[in-house]
């Protein structure tokens, strides 16, 4: 019963998570010096909103890019990670939620919001925002 017992507990034991510290910055410059005002919060001028923007990326293998003969199943294998796949980033998701809003006619995005999920183990990037028209 022992030796039962020691066989369920190593496992457990040789799958600790790492340790690990990482940070993100989002750089606002390149859109602020178009004057184009961005902010996560709402501002204290006059505006006018314009409309709803939101845009999200799935990290995955580039559809641009042939895929590999493979012989085995797409069903019951797991993507792998290699030159053809793509990572989303914060900084492509706002370049989208610009070009919507710029769209919309907007020269600014306030309430910005970014999420991550975790679906299937690929990383989702969610952003979203209000787009407005500063006065």
């Amino acid at each position: 019963m022992k030796k039962l017992l020691l066989f369920v507990i190593i496992p457990f034991i040789g799958c600790s998570p790492k340790y690990m510290i990482q940070s993100v910055g989002i750089d606002f410059t390149k859109y602020t010096t178009r004057g184009f005002t961005i902010s996560t919060t709402t501002i204290n001028q006059i505006f006018e909103p314009v409309g709803l923007v939101e845009a999200f990326c799935i990290e995955g293998i580039s559809p641009d890019k042939p895929k590999p003969k493979s012989f085995s199943d797409p069903i019951y294998t797991a993507p792998q990670r290699g030159s053809d796949f793509v990572s989303c980033t914060t900084q492509d998701i706002l370049e989208v939620l610009y070009n919507e809003a710029v769209k919309m006619g907007a020269n600014g995005i306030v309430n910005l919001q970014f999420y991550l999920w975790d679906i299937n183990n690929r990383d989702v990037f969610i952003a979203k925002g209000e787009a407005v028209k500063i006065q």
